[in-house]
């Protein structure tokens, strides 16, 4: 078993929000950029079917590509309004800083004990974890796509490093993303 003790504060989880908020613009920006170029082929076609007069078949078209686009426009929006990075970066300042979180990592579940009020204390499986990050500092424990366990290395008061590694790689399996390769 290894236990982390973790006070948290805002400036030590700047850097993982910041990180996160990247990799979510970069998604963005591409999901966006083939939006409008769908937009833009889609009315060209029905401008061109309503111009041209085409094949009397084809006069429907151009009301099923604007039925595609205006799908593809809720799914856009859709995407955009989930947890941001600052949405989640807001949350955690506002309920977790100057708190003390507990973690444990046990053989086949992890123990998180924290004294703020709203959160509920308990065991999470591995098995029901959405994935985990390894960072120089820090271990991201996502529970699911927009609630994560910040745990900060330096803060092990039982067992080591080593474990907690041992444990997520061999229960996570390709969800385990060790991030510290690529900074060398």
């Amino acid at each position: 078993m290894t236990k982390f003790e973790i006070n948290y504060r805002k400036s030590d989880m700047r850097y993982f929000f910041n990180e996160t908020a990247k990799k979510s613009l970069i998604k963005n920006l591409v999901w966006m950029y083939t939006v409008i170029g769908a937009t833009i082929f889609l009315v060209f076609a029905a401008v061109t079917f309503f111009v041209k007069g085409s094949f009397s078949f084809a006069r429907p078209l151009p009301f099923v590509f604007l039925g595609v686009l205006v799908v593809l426009v809720f799914l856009a929006v859709a995407r955009t309004v989930r947890n941001t990075p600052e949405k989640m970066y807001r949350q955690f300042s506002e309920s977790y800083d100057g708190n003390t979180v507990i973690c444990r990592f046990e053989d086949d579940r992890m123990y998180v004990e924290s004294d703020s009020a709203g959160d509920d204390d308990g065991y999470i499986l591995y098995s029901a974890l959405e994935k985990a990050i390894e960072s120089d500092n820090y271990f991201y424990v996502f529970i699911n796509q927009s609630t994560a366990q910040i745990v900060k290395k330096s803060a092990v008061t039982e067992g080591s490093i080593d474990e907690v590694r041992a444990l997520l790689k061999s229960f996570l399996g390709d969800r385990y993303e060790d991030i510290r390769k690529y900074r060398r």
